[in-house]
């Protein structure tokens, strides 16, 4: 028999803001489990810490109708590592700079 899904995954952070998540694929029955492929959006750093994963909606089959969840639980949102810069790897015009943004010799100019 044929199952048919209609779910919804949604991240929501403790300011309220709520998040949809993108379901890969589909749903993936093994006797009583359903699995799903979920690609979450590009949050904003500022949301690290923990979040709430919500799954909410429908399955159907030749039988029955049943409503599933919501399926909650928290998901701890790990933000990248700040971007670090090796100053000494880096040449302007073949040369290195310190700071990076100082030229290392004066240029001269003359007005006519």
């Amino acid at each position: 028999t044929a199952t048919s899904h209609s779910l919804v995954v949604t991240l929501a952070a403790q300011s309220g803001e709520e998040y949809l998540c993108e379901i890969v694929g589909d749903a993936v029955e093994q006797g009583l489990l359903t699995q799903i492929k979920v690609l979450l959006p590009a949050l904003p750093t500022r949301l690290a810490g923990t979040l709430t994963l919500n799954v909410t909606g429908w399955q159907y089959d030749s039988f029955a109708h049943v409503n599933l969840g919501p399926f909650v639980k928290d998901w701890e949102f790990i933000a990248p590592p700040t971007p670090q810069l090796d100053s000494e790897s880096v040449l302007v015009s073949g040369e290195q700079r310190e700071p990076l943004w100082v030229k290392k010799r004066a240029v001269g100019s003359q007005l006519a």
